[in-house]
């Protein structure tokens, strides 16, 4: 019985065998449609697909004509990018710049701290926030005058990196990730007043006459008298499930007031009173990018001629109708710098490492330059960061934590300079009076001239 049982077990394999070697001996299914290699952009495919015949190379770069407005010395950088409209038009800047000084400011960039603050500079003194919540103000010839830890005493041991600072109205504005806003005397770095929040300050304060604004990690937006520090009105907004340090901050827009939210909402509300106008989305994801599922409006809105633009970190630059919010066009690119617009043109540094120069009206693509993405090619597990462009003596800069302060041609995106920047950028930079101002990873500041 027992081999009876044997043989017909070997049957039932040997019967299983047959039938496996005969299914794999069928044919696969072939699925109609034209096949394209892996270096071939969905948008591409789908035009071939469509019967477009591609006769020479999608998006090449062109060469086109630009007009720039006289450069000048500005005397002041109060935000970044220059403004409260974070937009400065053609500062003056030499053409081969070189390192006349440097600072320590203290902590710099680690596992447990980042800068998250630009430079800001008034009445020949510059202003910086390093990591740990410490502000400094520094003369022009790189001498500390003045510092002033903001660190609450109830969380002196924590590693909160966050917020910045700004000038407006005779003072300085620092904001933090304890969820503090201060008021600074500029002179002797004395308190004036503080105002504490229910939630983290990611980005710097905007000074809008007289009035500071800033932007919490729960969605709320507050307008906070300049004198007293007493909140005027605030605005709320959904609550991110993610955001990112070091955020954009409020734009100022005539009588509006730009609120740039971490969940992907532009918000256009009255600077005076609060009331909404209008708000639009931003949000949008890049494919195969897990970072790209942080929803937050990364680049300070700029306005040019009534039309705004801004962006996200996760694919998507667009330009808005300043009084209504209506969509102009989009470009999917991300930036986590504000976009510079001048004459025909927008320039942005995309998400994913490309310099970038557009058509202002339709957005159509004039020219793409790649810039440096990964210290290592292979394991991608870390990628550089890039600040700006910022329009200076007639070149387009970017500052870039791989070491290099790049300039590059307006009209055709050709690089001109590569200045070693030690250390590595980490901060957009101030351009006053002919000098650079910039802070490198190791939490020093930088001045070119």
């Amino acid at each position: 019985m027992l081999n009876l049982i044997n043989k017909i077990s070997q049957i039932i394999c040997l019967l299983s065998v047959l039938l496996l070697l005969n299914s794999c001996s069928e044919g696969e299914d072939i699925l109609d449609g034209q096949r394209f290699g892996l270096d071939v952009s969905l948008e591409t495919s789908e035009l071939l697909s469509s019967g477009v015949v591609l006769d020479k190379p999608i998006n090449k770069n062109k060469s086109k004509p630009i007009f720039l407005p006289k450069s000048k010395n500005y005397d002041s950088w109060t935000h970044r990018n220059g403004n409260s409209q974070h937009r400065i038009v053609h500062p003056s800047f030499s053409d081969d710049p070189k390192l006349v000084w440097k600072v320590g400011i203290g902590k710099g960039n680690s596992s447990k701290f980042r800068l998250t603050s630009d430079p800001v500079v008034s009445n020949n003194k510059i202003f910086v926030m390093n990591s740990g919540s410490v502000v400094f103000k520094i003369s022009k010839i790189g001498l500390i005058e003045w510092k002033v830890n903001l660190t609450p005493s109830f969380d002196a041991e924590s590693d909160t990196s966050a917020g910045g600072i700004a000038y407006g109205a005779g003072k300085l504005f620092a904001s933090t990730g304890f969820g503090e806003l201060f008021a600074i005397s500029p002179d002797d770095g004395a308190i004036l007043w503080k105002q504490r929040f229910k939630a983290p300050i990611n980005s710097a304060p905007t000074i809008i006459d007289n009035q500071v604004f800033v932007i919490t990690a729960n969605g709320q937006a507050f307008a906070i008298d300049v004198d007293t520090g007493r909140i005027r009105w605030q605005q709320q907004s959904t609550l991110a499930s993610a955001m990112l340090l070091g955020g954009s901050s409020v734009t100022s827009y005539g009588r509006l007031a730009l609120l740039p939210f971490d969940s992907g909402e532009l918000t256009a509300v009255l600077k005076d009173s609060g009331v909404r106008i209008w708000s639009a989305s931003v949000s949008t994801t890049r494919k195969g990018s897990a970072r790209s599922n942080i929803n937050s409006v990364t680049s300070d809105p700029v306005v040019f001629n009534g039309i705004i633009y801004t962006a996200n970190q996760g694919g998507r630059l667009i330009a808005l109708d300043g009084n209504t919010g209506v969509r102009k066009w989009t470009d999917k690119d991300g930036s986590y710098s504000p976009i510079w617009v001048v004459d025909n043109s927008v320039f942005i540094v995309t998400d994913i490492a490309d310099l970038k120069r557009l058509d202002r009206v339709t957005g159509d693509l004039i020219w793409s330059i790649n810039l440096p993405k990964y210290p290592n090619k292979n394991k991608r597990d870390k990628s550089f960061a890039h600040f700006g462009p910022v329009l200076a003596g007639g070149k387009l800069w970017v500052a870039s934590s791989d070491g290099f302060l790049r300039g590059f041609s307006p009209i055709s995106g050709k690089i001109l300079n590569q200045i070693p920047l030690s250390n590595g950028a980490a901060s957009h930079p101030a351009i006053v009076n002919g000098v650079l101002y910039i802070l490198n990873q190791r939490g020093q500041l930088l001045a070119f001239e």
